[in-house]
């Protein structure tokens, strides 16, 4: 009897020792899984960085200076504000405008008047063309 208890000891040993070798490699595969997981993750970290260093890249271009040489005629003004949009022509003529501050220098105040006029021209010449009763008296 102690020969058949001593076998089914054994037997129960070898057993627990199968499942905890069998848990064994099932972790070093779950490890393995992970640590290629993580690889993976890095691998798609380091492509959207590069993404999105190129796009940060690209945003940069396309913005817009701080400071602005003062336009001196139409062509100036047109070419300064050309291909761009209507809320970055606007924030253009912002910072033109901070620039030139009369509070930096009072000879600014010429620059200034000169924006003026040039920006009345530039109405002038987007405006459309009066057209109808009434139209004549207007030149």
């Amino acid at each position: 009897e102690d020969e058949d208890e001593e076998g089914e000891d054994e037997e129960e040993l070898g057993d627990e020792d199968l499942e905890l070798e069998e848990s064994g490699a099932a972790k070093a595969k779950a490890g393995e899984e992970e640590g290629k997981k993580k690889k993976k993750q890095e691998e798609r970290k380091a492509e959207l960085s590069a993404e999105e260093r190129r796009k940060r890249q690209q945003q940069a271009a396309e913005e817009l200076p701080y400071t602005f040489v003062m336009p001196q005629d139409a062509v100036g003004l047109h070419t300064l504000l050309a291909g761009h949009s209507r809320s970055n022509q606007r924030l253009i003529l912002q910072r033109l405008r901070a620039c030139y501050a009369l509070a930096l220098a009072a000879h600014h105040r010429q620059a200034l008047e000169k924006l003026f006029a040039l920006l009345l021209q530039r109405v002038h010449d987007l405006a459309p063309s009066p057209s109808g009763p009434g139209a004549a008296g207007l030149d």
